[in-house]
């Protein structure tokens, strides 16, 4: 993946027409069930207030008071969420309503914690848990033992 990286003309545009020409490169661990277009991932990063990639100016390790090992980074969302996968943004993550930018989900979901591990979750989670694993602090760290 590295020579994949180095490909990219990080002065560009992600979609200019030499970084477009990579989009049919996707490695395959961006692949997703039923996400059938190719260069397309549902996979995305949470964005907004407290997530872990929320903040412009970058999130440094000591702003996930709830631990990283308690806070998700990233989640295999439902299909119609599919986007370019080097297309910049993420899903928007909403207080009120946790659950509704995922889509169409399984019985189980994967996601990224932010320390690196992944995990399982099943898509009957509720809202308060799940809004307290997007939030890397919110004084109410969930532990996945």
């Amino acid at each position: 993946q590295a020579a994949l990286y180095q490909q990219f003309k990080m002065d560009e545009a992600w979609d200019s027409p030499h970084n477009k020409a990579l989009i049919e490169k996707m490695p395959d661990i961006f692949k997703v069930e039923g996400v059938d277009k190719p260069g397309h991932t549902s996979i995305h990063v949470f964005t907004g207030e407290n997530t872990g990639m929320g903040t412009d100016e970058g999130t440094r390790l000591q702003d996930f008071t709830d631990g990283t090992s308690n806070t998700i980074l990233a989640v295999a969302a439902g299909p119609e969420s599919a986007e370019i996968w080097t297309k910049p943004g993420g899903l928007k993550f909403s207080r009120d309503d946790p659950k509704k930018v995922l889509g169409t989900l399984s019985e189980q979901f994967l996601v990224l914690i932010s320390d690196g591990s992944v995990r399982f979750l099943k898509s009957s989670i509720d809202d308060e848990t799940l809004r307290n694993l997007i939030q890397r602090n919110d004084g109410n760290p969930v532990n996945f033992d």
